[in-house]
């Protein structure tokens, strides 16, 4: 198996996993490792369109989503008003929600996510909404539906719109979690330190005995939206 980091629809780096990735029933939690403690490894910045698919998905087609929701918007990425879209997306968060509340939808699945610690809705990344998260308190956990715990075992793509304004607590600013302090399974896609304008993407995955770890240098901007996907 390879694993593959993209930035706005570009190749970033690539590995071999050192054992095939397996599946996790831990929670999905959004902006936040559990398993770091109260405060630490909190996403600080907003979050747009979080998107999973239960597949591996191509260079030409990571291209192609950044490139049809840079030029088309959401529309053309969730085939909501009738657009083809590339594929079903096995979980979508829009973060388009009633800001008056502290629900956020799932628009194709169940994992509908819970909001808690202090946040606030900001501009989303092609207008609508996106969420703040502070670095400090604020998580979204989505739950564990089979949909979402069988990512891994068979290949599965995760991408989200990014717009860090700082590392966050505990200097590693978690996009999102699944299990990640579980021994067996768990993965975590984060940003690491980087340098004084540009932070590390990286994603990690447990397994028994050993991890996996897959890390880029300086390649997220600080204070803009860039595109990111793992597959």
């Amino acid at each position: 198996t390879v694993t593959t980091l993209y930035k706005d629809g570009a190749f970033l780096g690539q590995s071999e996993d050192v054992a095939g990735l397996t599946n996790n029933s831990g929670h999905l939690i959004i902006g936040w490792n559990p398993g770091a403690g109260e405060g630490s490894q909190i996403w600080n910045g907003t979050l747009d369109e979080i998107k999973i698919l239960n597949r591996p998905m191509s260079a030409a087609e990571i291209t192609w989503e950044y490139h049809m929701m840079t030029y088309g918007g959401t529309e053309r990425f969730d085939n909501r008003n009738g657009t083809p879209s590339w594929d079903i997306p096995t979980a979508l968060w829009h973060f388009d929600d009633d800001t008056t509340g502290n629900r956020v939808e799932d628009f194709f699945g169940g994992n509908n996510g819970t909001v808690n610690g202090t946040y606030s809705w900001r501009e989303g990344v092609f207008g609508g909404n996106g969420m703040f998260f502070n670095g400090n308190t604020s998580r979204i956990d989505a739950g564990s539906q089979l949909d979402i715990d069988e990512l891994f075992g068979n290949g599965s793509t995760i991408m989200a719109w990014v717009n860090p304004i700082g590392i966050g607590g505990g200097s590693l600013g978690t996009i999102a979690d699944k299990g990640g302090a579980v021994t067996n399974g768990g993965w975590v896609l984060r940003l690491r330190p980087g340098n004084t304008t540009h932070l590390n993407l990286s994603f990690i995955h447990t397994f028994t005995g050993t991890d996996g770890l897959w890390s880029t240098n300086h390649s997220i901007p600080l204070g803009t939206w860039t595109h990111i996907a793992v597959t």
